[in-house]
């Protein structure tokens, strides 16, 4: 322990890790709450918050310099908000702000956590243990929304199409699914191949469940890239897996579109789809209507901005006090327009870290989920460009995060194994 203050550190350690395992049963509380009319206990909220503190805590006190990055992220992210704050004394518009801000600091500082644990000899093992715990949540909850209990991705509780269970914000949590399906993908797929058709199986009838695009549009990417990237050193070689794969690929297609095509009719994606495209092309079909919502917000943003707001943002409050819709609901020109360049750079460095990461871990050592870090931060980017609620998701975050940290703590291990090796070498020579 690097600072003087003293703190139960193995005591803390436990109860974070034991609160990012169990953080989706509390959000399903909360979604049992909404649905018999006691939507005000944010037990939810209120949980995160006390993660996110302890988090911080054991940072600031064990990794000092760590935490001061995770300050440098908040300090950057709270300064539209604080501008806005000054401009309109609105409490309400504060916390308005300050939600989404949370949502896309809470992987930063879950990962900045793990990091901060790099030197602890079962960190690995812990990480995967909560991926496991998060994997069984989502199972659970669609079990749940098998049986029609929860909410309903369009409509109403009561009427309407698709089931993601306990969780109201559909495309949040199609978010979700992505990362533990890329993380239960990968694990079938070392097993073998027959136990990774069952488990693409499962992942798509979760999928269609949902039947958001960003679920599906994850999915169908994981299902193509995991194989492929578990190829590792052989990745751009032409390999007999590769024509299986192929040929396997086609065949589940063809067998997809037979089994599940009186699902896709009765969720009513095909006419969803057509009616997209009917009323605005081929880019209204890709966003959904999201580029008439752009075009409202960056109208707003340079008529009634001025060069504070361009500069460090202008926070989702802005726009819902002039009677504009404050999200286009695609994640990066969000950010960008929210919180301002500082902030979209934040966000973009992580992801660029992460990626470049697991691509060290894929090609430089034996990392097992280096394929699965991979193949869904891919997925999510894709997702957040087109449909958007991936950065901005409450559920998402820790999960994420988890799961990306596995390859930069085995690539720091694998660094470190390295650099030992040689040292050896030069002694043996000396």
């Amino acid at each position: 322990m690097i600072s003087n203050l003293r703190i139960p550190e193995q005591g803390i350690l436990s109860v974070i890790v034991m609160m990012m395992a169990s953080y989706l049963f509390i959000d399903f509380g909360y979604g049992a709450l909404v649905l018999v009319g006691l939507g005000g206990l944010k037990i939810s909220l209120a949980f995160k918050a006390v993660l996110l503190s302890l988090i911080m805590l054991y940072v600031a006190v064990c990794r000092p310099r760590i935490a001061l990055l995770c300050l440098a992220a908040v300090g950057v992210f709270m300064a539209p908000i604080v501008s806005s704050l000054l401009r309109d004394a609105d409490l309400s518009g504060f916390i308005y702000n300050l939600t989404f801000a949370t949502k896309f600091l809470a992987p930063i500082i879950v990962y900045c956590f793990w990091c901060a644990i790099a030197d602890k000899p079962t960190r690995l093992k812990t990480a995967r243990f909560v991926l496991w715990a998060l994997t069984t949540a989502v199972v659970f909850n669609s079990v749940l929304g098998a049986f029609d209990i929860g909410f309903h991705s369009y409509g109403t509780p009561e009427v309407g199409l698709g089931n993601p269970g306990l969780i109201f914000a559909a495309n949040e949590y199609g978010a979700l699914v992505i990362v533990v399906s890329g993380f239960l993908l990968n694990e079938s797929w070392l097993k073998g191949g027959s136990l990774f058709l069952a488990a693409a199986s499962l992942c798509l009838l979760a999928t269609f469940m949902v039947a958001t695009k960003t679920a599906l549009l994850g999915i169908v990417m994981l299902i193509l890239l995991i194989p492929l990237l578990n190829e590792r050193r052989h990745l751009f070689r032409p390999t007999v897996l590769k024509l299986k794969y192929f040929l396997i690929t086609l065949l589940v297609s063809f067998l997809t579109v037979l089994v599940f095509a009186q699902l896709i009719a009765e969720l009513g994606l095909i006419d969803r789809a057509l009616f997209f495209y009917e009323t605005g092309g081929l880019s209204r079909l890709i966003f959904s209507g999201r580029e008439a919502m752009v075009i409202a917000m960056v109208d707003l943003y340079v008529r009634a901005g001025d060069i504070l707001y361009w500069g460090l943002g202008a926070p989702p409050s802005f726009f819902s006090a002039h009677g504009v819709k404050p999200t286009a609901e695609v994640d990066p020109f969000d950010l960008l327009l929210w919180f301002g360049p500082l902030s979209f750079t934040v966000v973009v460095v992580w992801i660029s870290l992460v990626l470049i990461s697991a691509s060290k871990a894929l090609f430089s050592s034996d990392s097992r989920e280096a394929p699965a870090v991979l193949a869904v931060n891919l997925a999510l980017l894709a997702a957040a460009s087109v449909a958007g609620h991936v950065w901005t998701s409450g559920v998402v975050g820790v999960a994420w995060a988890t799961l990306n940290s596995t390859t930069a703590l085995s690539w720091k291990r694998h660094s470190e194994q390295k650099k030992g090796s040689e040292q050896i070498a030069e002694y043996a020579a000396v």
